[in-house]
């Protein structure tokens, strides 16, 4: 995030500032300080460098780290909506949102993050955003992968239908079973 949020500055200042950034966060971690530590401070490390030299960060930064919100009426209550939004980058056709994770694969998770990334949109776009595209982008030691999530008509009704049961099970306090 350090790295996308510093657009001014040359591509070796953005990647000092954001190894800085990445190493405030691990000093401030509750973990031993052991092996295991150290391993895991080698990997973020690591992980970071992979996404530095990927080539997708080329792409134009919208919007990176952001709360949105959106509020809903349900019944006589009143709730607020909200997510923190990795990035937001121009897109082919718009804006696209993106999802970074550090984890080894997305596989038996996929279906978790379309839900993710669609409620993202749904957010972005009650607060005039124009997004037609999102994506995982899963970073590790020695690559960087994009995994596209599909945003459609579909999806959003699904994600509606979703939220509109979940919340109201949540007011009601009445479940399925």
């Amino acid at each position: 995030a350090e790295y996308l949020k510093h657009e001014t500055n040359t591509h070796d200042e953005r990647a000092a500032i954001a190894h800085a950034a990445l190493t405030r966060s691990v000093s401030r971690s509750l973990l031993p300080r052991n092996d295991t530590f150290d391993q895991l401070t080698r990997h973020a490390h690591s992980s970071l460098d992979s996404y530095l030299e990927s080539e997708l960060l080329t792409r134009e930064v919208v919007a990176v780290e952001e709360t949105y919100r959106v509020n809903r009426t349900i019944g006589v209550k009143e709730i607020t909506l909200k997510g923190k939004v990795d990035a937001v980058f121009k897109g082919a056709n718009g804006e696209c949102i993106v999802d970074f994770k550090t984890s080894s694969s997305i596989s038996g998770k996929k279906e978790g993050y379309e839900r993710q990334l669609a409620f993202y949109d749904l957010l972005l776009r009650e607060n005039s955003h124009e997004t037609t595209e999102a994506c995982i982008i899963l970073i590790g030691d020695d690559s960087v992968t994009e995994h596209p999530i599909t945003l459609n008509d579909t999806t959003r009704q699904e994600l509606a239908e979703t939220l509109e049961i979940v919340l109201n099970e949540l007011i009601t306090g009445k479940w399925r079973v």
